[in-house]
Parts: structure tokens; sequence; C-alpha cells
């Protein structure tokens, strides 16, 4: 038997096709093995560590797992870190949204920078 099918019968039968896959092991591919140890610090969220380095001349980098996306992060972390540590906005260096330097502070979305990223 032979039999020509078109192209919208193709698809009409084949309709009830489902695609499954899994994204549980994707994060992981954004770590990589012995990180901490290679950039000198640690990207654990719970440690201050993780979020600042003061070099002995008194320059601040500030390691931000957030981005800035027209919010102000980028001001508004610096002014909330320059109050808490006493100095200048000026001594104060930003590295934002970097997987491999920042620690893990979930996704950026709207409006919740600032709010989620700042604490």
């Amino acid at each position: 038997m032979n039999t020509l099918l078109s192209r919208r019968d193709f698809i009409r039968a084949g309709g009830a096709l489902v695609v499954g896959f899994s994204l549980a092991g994707a994060a992981a591919g954004q770590q990589v093995a012995a990180a901490e140890k290679a950039i000198g610090k640690t990207l654990d969220p719970n440690e201050v560590d993780g979020f600042l380095a003061i070099s002995a001349d008194g320059r601040v980098m500030v390691y931000c797992g957030k981005v800035d996306l027209g919010q102000g992060l980028r001001i508004a972390i610096r002014q909330m870190v320059a109050e808490e540590l006493g100095c200048g906005i000026d001594r104060i260096e930003m590295v934002e949204g970097d997987t491999a330097l920042t620690p893990d502070q979930g996704p950026t979305a709207g409006s919740t920078g600032v709010m989620r990223g700042g604490v």
C-alpha cells in the first residue's frame, strides 16, 4: 500500500506527540568545581565574604547576584554598602550578575532587585 500523507495530515496525526525534558541539572552547569578556591572567596549567600571584599587601601568591592534592569540597583546597592560601612560611595566598586563571582541570589525580576538584592 502506497499512501501519500500531506503535511497537514501528518501534523494532525502527530499532534499528540509530547516531548518532555528536565532542567533539574541545568543549574549545576553554572557552578564550576572548586570555583571558590580558584577565585579566593566564598560564593555562599549566607556569608558576608561572598558579597564584600575590602582592600588594604579601603576600597570596597561589592559582589551582587542581581543586575540593574533600570530600577537603580547599581547606585542603590552602593549607597546601602556606603551607609553600613561608613565610607564614601566613590570608594565602592561593584560586580553584578557574574555567575562565576557573585553569590546566587536568584532571578532579577521586575522591581525586586533592590528589595531582595539589598538584604
